[in-house]
């Protein structure tokens, strides 16, 4: 299976709307970065994460996906806006065989990967020097 990939659908049932933005975070409280076309499409994903906060429709919380723009620039893009296809599992949706409606995709966050406790080897007791005396004969 390819690349999980992007293809902005923007809404359908709204021809109006022909661009949508591509933000620098995953929410609608940050700055739009660009617009992008409705129907511009192979947009390489880097990242998924949670609406940051956590907006929803009917309970299902938005997705955010972080792509490669096409103007070089990265942006994140609202799951209700895009479709996907690919390889996904990295991001928790499993290979997409055919190009699909994002938001409706069910999505399991991989789990964390394990990072091993560093070994700690205990220091060394200090070495302390037995005191010592000296004498001298005195005459």
């Amino acid at each position: 299976m390819g690349p999980f990939l992007v293809y902005v659908r923007g809404l359908p049932e709204t021809p109006s709307i022909v661009e949508v933005n591509a933000r620098s975070g995953p929410a609608k409280n940050y700055d739009i970065v660009c617009k992008v076309a409705v129907g511009t499409g192979q947009l390489a994903v880097q990242d998924v994460r949670p609406d940051e906060a956590q907006e929803n429709y009917q309970g299902k919380v938005y997705q955010w996906l972080r792509v490669a723009l096409p103007n070089g620039q990265t942006g994140w893009m609202r799951d209700d806006l895009i479709e996907v296809v690919g390889d996904g599992l990295a991001f928790g949706y499993g290979n997409v065989g055919v190009q699909t409606f994002a938001f409706t995709l069910t999505r399991t966050p991989p789990p964390p990967v394990a990072i091993p406790a560093p070994v700690v080897v205990p220091a060394a007791p200090a070495f302390t020097a037995p005191p010592i005396s000296i004498s001298a004969d005195v005459p």
